[in-house]
């Protein structure tokens, strides 16, 4: 009985973990000194898909916006995993992001529309490992 107990508790605690990852990594925009609307982008793995978390992002035309974008893809330092991040209507190109490294861009929203953002790398072999980058993909949503 004991060891149910424990058990239940560890899953208790890591969809807790879980949750308050997801709510901190997705939730609003925090307005920086100045008005600047500041996102964190964590490219994330699951098996052999990668994605952008959050892949929704909606500002509001004029907004000056800020992206922290993260290749968090470390898995394997022997055989790195480079990605890059594009917004194409608003000119942002991170070029390759090193793993565990970070790139910032920073933009005023005045475009109103849905705009994809994306990893242009082809789909590739790391290692052993096939990288699906053409799913790594997410929406930049500019409300009027």
């Amino acid at each position: 009985m004991a060891s149910k107990t424990v058990i239940i508790a560890v899953i208790v605690v890591i969809a807790a973990t879980a949750v308050g990852f997801m709510v901190l990594s997705q939730g609003p925009s925090t307005p920086a000194a100045g008005g600047v609307k500041e996102f964190e982008i964590f490219l994330v793995e699951s098996g052999p898909s990668r994605a952008w978390n959050p892949d929704k992002i909606t500002v509001k035309v004029g907004d000056k916006v800020r992206l922290e974008i993260t290749n968090t893809d470390t898995e394997n330092p022997a055989v790195p995993t480079y990605h890059r991040f594009v917004i194409t209507e608003y000119g942002i190109d991170s070029g390759d992001i090193v793993p565990g490294k970070e790139y910032v861009a920073e933009f005023v929203a005045d475009k109103a529309g849905t705009f994809k953002y994306f990893d242009p790398r082809p789909d590739e072999k790391v290692g052993a490992e096939n990288v699906r980058h053409s799913l790594e993909i997410g929406q930049l949503i500019v409300e009027p």
